[in-house]
């Protein structure tokens, strides 16, 4: 809707209702895998034993990456959105136009991967032990001279699946000069 009471104003705003089906991906997707490069350090919880089971040697002291790993779900539900906006355009010159809009977006069952940061340190600090909902964990291949320690991280895979919400807002203000 928009309202003009006099030339050099105007009023605005808008209101919607959405829907987004998952993806294919999202839905039926077969794993995906993406590498992600880190690296063992001392300050980290589980960090300096494990560096010492392996006698700090390059194997566990280097940089190495890791897979996270994504998996379509097809219970997947369809995002739903609302979002409003409302503004003001003002032209109080022919060279110059002023715009100010607030913009409100909610968005529910946003389709999502969870969030797996916490299971790399996890991994390390509980000896390959992780207990990160939704996030599972595989060792990578053993060190070749201590095969019995714990090896690197390997693998973080993890499902598609709906987050409770996600909401933004905020002001848009734009300015154009002729």
């Amino acid at each position: 809707a928009q309202i003009q009471p006099i030339k050099q104003v105007k009023f605005r705003a808008t209101y919607s209702k959405g829907f987004a089906i998952p993806s294919f991906n999202e839905a039926y997707g077969l794993p995906t895998t993406g590498y992600i490069g880190n690296q063992v350090t001392t300050s980290q919880d589980g960090g300096q034993a494990f560096l010492n089971a392996h006698g700090n040697d390059p194997y566990a002291s280097a940089s190495y990456s890791y897979g996270l790993t994504s998996i379509g779900n097809p219970a997947v539900k369809p995002e739903k959105s609302t979002s409003y906006t409302m503004g003001i355009v003002l032209d109080p010159v022919r060279w110059l136009t002023v715009t100010v809009d607030y913009y409100n977006i909610k968005v529910k069952n946003l389709i999502t991967t969870p969030n797996c940061s916490a299971a790399v340190a996890q991994y390390y600090a509980n000896n390959g032990v992780t207990n990160v909902p939704g996030c599972v964990t595989a060792p990578g291949v053993p060190d070749a001279l201590f095969p019995n320690a714990l090896p690197l991280l390997g693998t973080i895979t993890s499902f598609y699946g709906n987050a409770n919400a996600l909401k933004t807002n905020g002001f848009d203000v734009t300015a154009e000069i002729q």
